[in-house]
């Protein structure tokens, strides 16, 4: 035992030698005394020592009131960050539904909402009434109409007037335009629709059939019913008391000399030019009504079915 106690008291010796052999440190304290580890010095004793240049941010030059901000551009648009040419902007108008007396129409621009930064349209009529005007979209609306009172002959006509302010932005300045577009309203007794033409009767295909006393047969009509230009639309309009209304639109060249005439498979049917009263029999069954619209060399046939059931 008195070996390994003196050969500790030699590694003992030997360590606190490599000890005291190592250089001085630049420390922030000296330790004076201490043997358990702890400082001897109070907090003013401390030298804060400041670290190298390098290891610091590089200066600013300027002040923070002269630091400009800059936003990071966004491009949220399909073409490249650029608006579509303001030159073919436009609009459409289309019939959504229609039950007489009233009819929706929808009006759309032809350019996306991803591309518009203001959306103003304003929608009148030049006759009747705008019953409700609601957004579908920034670029789509509906128009819900209503037509009020009597016709002017057997058929009448409105006209939807839409003004719409369009403007899109884009990383070249402001873009704007104010669309104008007009579309024809079309009624008779018994129908409404969305016309298609410059004037009222280009646009609700009017023809004004003289009465004549023309009767056709189905071998003859199958046979015609592709000649000429002249097209023709059949509308039928069921009243409460069982009788059917039923009109005659049609255009094309000589629509306006067109001449009409009317049958019925069964049941009382009482036509007068364009237009047609008829009363289908009580029993069960299939029927039609036929109208037949002539001009010239040039035909167009038109079926109304209706079924009896018991």
């Amino acid at each position: 035992m008195a070996f390994f106690d003196f050969d500790r008291k030699i590694q003992t010796l030997l360590i606190a030698g490599a000890l005291a052999s190592l250089p001085a440190c630049s420390s922030k304290f000296e330790i004076d005394g201490a043997t358990d580890g702890t400082p001897d010095v109070s907090p003013d004793q401390i030298e804060v020592v400041d670290p190298p240049p390098d290891m610091l941010d590089p200066p600013m030059d300027t002040r923070p009131d002269e630091v400009e901000v800059v936003d990071p551009v966004v491009d949220v648009l399909d073409d490249g960050g650029l608006c579509p040419d303001p030159a073919g902007w436009g609009m459409d108008i289309v019939e959504a539904s229609s039950t007489y007396p009233r009819a929706t129409l929808r009006v759309t621009l032809n350019i996306g909402p991803e591309y518009v930064d203001l959306s103003d349209p304003t929608f009148t009529v030049d006759k009747k009434t705008i019953t409700d005007v609601r957004p579908i979209s920034t670029v789509e609306y509906e128009v819900d109409y209503m037509w009020e009172g009597p016709l002017t002959t057997w058929w009448d006509w409105d006209r939807l007037n839409v003004s719409w302010h369009v403007r899109c932005d884009d990383s070249s300045g402001i873009h704007e335009r104010t669309l104008t577009a007009s579309q024809y309203i079309c009624v008779d007794e018994y129908n409404i629709w969305l016309g298609l033409g410059s004037t009222p009767e280009e646009a609700c295909m009017v023809v004004d059939c003289v009465p004549d006393t023309m009767t056709t047969d189905a071998q003859a009509a199958t046979s015609t019913l592709a000649r000429g230009l002249l097209q023709t639309k059949i509308h039928a309009s069921p009243q409460a008391d069982g009788t059917v209304r039923l009109g005659v639109i049609a255009s094309g060249p000589g629509s306006a000399s067109a001449t009409c005439s009317w049958t019925a498979s069964a049941g009382t049917l009482e036509a007068d030019g364009a237009r047609a009263r008829w009363l289908p029999p009580a029993e069960p069954g299939v029927y039609t009504v036929q109208v037949t619209t002539r001009s010239g060399k040039a035909l167009s046939i038109n079926v109304y079915r209706v079924t009896v059931k018991e």
